[in-house]
């Protein structure tokens, strides 16, 4: 049979491997945790993906992403790839809302210079 390429929004943009523990910024980009972790711990206050200024560095889990994430890697036509080597935290339900998903994020934390009329 063919190959199954894994979808590109189940890859972190900084590792390029597959998530584990997917959440999203206050922007809705979405990131391995350990990745936009270290990048903010690298004193770095902008999205990775936009360059943009985030308002706050608050991570959202992003609990759909990761259900189907799993069921897709567990499928036998998935590629056998190794996952994100940030790995998942150790207390998977820290900071987790039931049901919270992307959808619920709102893209008004981009910081803004006011512009001058």
């Amino acid at each position: 049979s063919l190959p199954v390429s894994v979808p590109r929004g189940f890859k972190c943009p900084l590792t390029l491997q597959v998530m584990r523990d997917p959440v999203a910024t206050c922007d809705g980009q979405v990131y391995e945790r350990g990745a936009i972790e270290k990048w903010f711990l690298q004193g770095r206050r902008s999205s990775p993906v936009t360059g943009l200024t985030l308002e706050n560095l608050s991570l959202i889990p992003q609990l759909a992403l990761k259900a189907a994430i799993s069921a897709f890697m567990s499928h036998p036509a998935a590629p056998q790839e190794n996952t994100s080597p940030a790995g998942a935290s150790l207390d998977q339900s820290a900071g987790r809302l039931p049901g919270q998903s992307q959808s619920a994020v709102e893209p008004s934390c981009l910081y803004e210079e006011p512009r001058s009329t």
